[in-house]
């Protein structure tokens, strides 16, 4: 077998999936004042094994729309209906079939080793879990939906609480077992937080409008987790990303960076307690590194959490105008407070292309105002590995789509014999405002298996591009 070319085959494997689902649901409602739904549902998956399969996921809703009540007769109130929501739903799409079982593999490879040709064997393809559940989201919201004066002002709030019991995610494992890291059901999420959609729509100096502004708050944390979870690997540097109980999920892991050294006084300042140096092979231009556990040495044990990824605020702006055949079209976005790790350097691969500002800020001999360390091939400090010099703010505002068009009037069209007519030139991603030296704040996930794990790590992708178009809407 040695001699083969080829790995023979003894059988095959189809990765088919198979789910089977029962759904049940029980509506009432009352003069249309108080409404009730109850919803059951039942989920079986070939993702798990025979006794995880099944998984039942209740719901169930309340509304009062208290408009219809005899008593409610409040000026400028012309609707008001108040609403309470609790439901569970099951999420297992990002399992692979047969993980929870060791599926062998054969292969035949060329032999570097030996003079015998192709060698063929067989090897587990991944290390199995057969403990592998559903993965359960349980969300509680409080919601008001309210209009005022003749439905001309209109108001939509959410408090919700939103729950990951069993999150599905990748095993921290150790490295030399030398296999793909196994899914696992490692913990809890919760999200809390608010969404507003503020509308008013009227007319006012011939000029329709409408225009409506969203906003919403939500705090992540890991409730719920044995240890920790290792993240996203950057490169030959090591994971970036870590999960924790008490912190948000996948936070920026790696030490924080005190400034950088100016000169070899500064270095022989930042010693231990017994006088030594802590960072003994640092020179002018080299990061300066926080000890955080106070023992004097900077290692493993002084990374901890540099930024949180998750925005604090998304908003929206959507604003229609339209005017004798014109209408203008305005949709802006934008996200605040969140970080993100600038991973693109990637130092370690010393023939790629680096961004401009990496050299134009860097500290110099000369000057010593840049906010990154003296560019060198070589890197004893560490001053490229993961450091919170590299996090940045990512909040940003997008205009996102700009649309003006004109509509031909009616009786122009008739002579022509065209039922409908309208010219609009159009762009999206125009312009973005933001402090992030990037390509674009909102950075691309990598295609790997690490993607849930890579939030807001910017790895170089490709940003999107800006676009301006015409066109034409014809009907005969």
């Amino acid at each position: 077998m040695s001699d083969s070319a080829q790995a023979a085959t003894s059988g095959y494997r189809s990765p088919g999936v198979r789910m089977l689902s029962y759904f049940g649901r029980v509506n009432y409602n009352y003069q249309d004042k108080y409404m009730a739904t109850a919803i059951l549902r039942a989920d079986a998956s070939s993702k798990l094994i025979k006794e995880n399969r099944w998984k039942y996921f209740p719901s169930a809703s309340l509304g009062w729309n208290v408009t219809n009540e005899d008593f409610f007769d409040v000026y400028p109130i012309s609707y008001l209906k108040l609403r309470f929501g609790w439901g569970q739903n099951g999420n297992i799409g990002s399992l692979s079939p047969f993980e929870y079982a060791s599926v062998i593999q054969a292969g035949a490879v060329d032999s570097y080793y030996t003079d015998q040709g192709t060698l063929v064997g067989a090897a587990p393809v991944a290390t199995s879990n057969p403990n592998l559940v559903w993965e359960t989201v349980q969300q509680t919201n409080f919601g008001i939906d309210a209009r005022f004066f003749n439905d001309a002002l209109s108001l939509t709030t959410d408090l919700y609480w939103k729950k990951t019991i069993d999150l599905i995610t990748t095993m921290s494992i150790p490295e030399y077992i030398g296999n793909v890291k196994p899914a696992a059901n490692e913990g809890d999420v919760m999200n809390r937080g608010i969404e507003m959609e503020l509308r008013y729509k009227g007319k006012a100096f011939g000029i329709n409008y409408d225009i409506a502004a969203v906003a919403a708050y939500n705090h992540n944390e890991v409730t719920k987790l044995d240890g920790k979870l290792i993240g996203a690997n950057l490169g030959t540097t090591g994971w970036i990303t870590e999960a924790q109980q008490g912190q948000p999920i996948w936070y920026f892991y790696g030490y924080e960076a005190l400034g950088i050294f100016d000169s070899f006084d500064e270095i022989n300042a930042y010693v231990n307690e017994d006088g030594d140096l802590i960072q003994s092979s640092a020179i002018p231009g080299d990061v300066k590194f926080k000890d955080i556990n106070g023992d004097g040495v900077i290692d493993e044990n002084d990374k901890n959490m540099i930024g949180n990824p998750h925005p604090d605020w998304t908003l929206g702006l959507n604003v229609n105008l339209d005017y004798r055949g014109f209408d203008l079209k305005i949709f802006l976005q934008s996200s605040l407070g969140q970080d993100v790790y600038f991973g693109a350097y990637r130092t370690d691969l010393n023939n790629n292309n680096k961004p401009t500002f990496l050299y134009d800020n860097a500290w110099t001999p000369e000057d010593h105002s840049g906010e990154f360390p003296r560019y060198t091939v070589t890197d004893n400090n560490g001053n490229y590995s993961h450091n919170s010099l590299f996090v940045f703010d990512g909040s940003f505002v997008r205009l996102q789509n700009l649309e003006l068009g004109y509509s031909f009037s009616a009786p122009l069209l008739d002579k022509l014999h065209i039922s409908k007519l309208r010219l609009y030139v159009s762009g999206q991603n125009l312009f973005v405002i933001t402090k992030y030296p990037g390509a674009d704040p909102e950075v691309g996930n990598s295609n790997g298996g690490d993607f849930k794990s890579s939030v807001g790590v910017d790895r170089g992708l490709y940003p999107r591009a800006r676009v301006v178009s015409f066109g034409v809407n014809l009907s005969i």
